[in-house]
């Protein structure tokens, strides 16, 4: 299986795990009141942007792909602001795809590699 193949099927286990931890959200807080929609979606947001900060080597799609997130400096933060480019998904999807290397990788200079 190619790295291009591992970093989409990990992202794709990263976005099913937010959105059941969203759905907690949404039928426990969110249809109880206690807060409101826009809270909710936003809580599942930033969970989402925060998925690598959860160990050194990456969010759990990483882990279960077996592949790790290298950072130039290991900077906490770089592993938030890389993921922010997924909110542009349609033109990282693309860049993805002819590059190998996601916009935030390039921008963030970071990698995602085998392990």
């Amino acid at each position: 299986m190619t790295i291009t193949t591992k970093r989409i099927l990990g992202f794709g286990i990263d976005l099913m795990i937010t959105g059941f931890i969203g759905a907690i959200i949404k039928f426990t807080l969110v249809d109880t009141a206690i807060i409101s929609n826009n809270i909710g979606g936003l809580i599942t947001l930033i969970i989402f942007l925060i998925r690598d900060v959860y160990s050194s080597n990456g969010s759990i799609g990483k882990k279960i792909m077996k592949t790790k997130l290298i950072i130039n400096g290991n900077t906490q933060i770089f592993k938030v602001l890389r993921n922010i480019t997924t909110l542009l998904w349609p033109i990282e999807g693309l860049i993805l795809l002819i590059t190998k290397k996601r916009l935030g990788d390039m921008v963030f200079k970071t990698d995602v590699v085998d392990i």
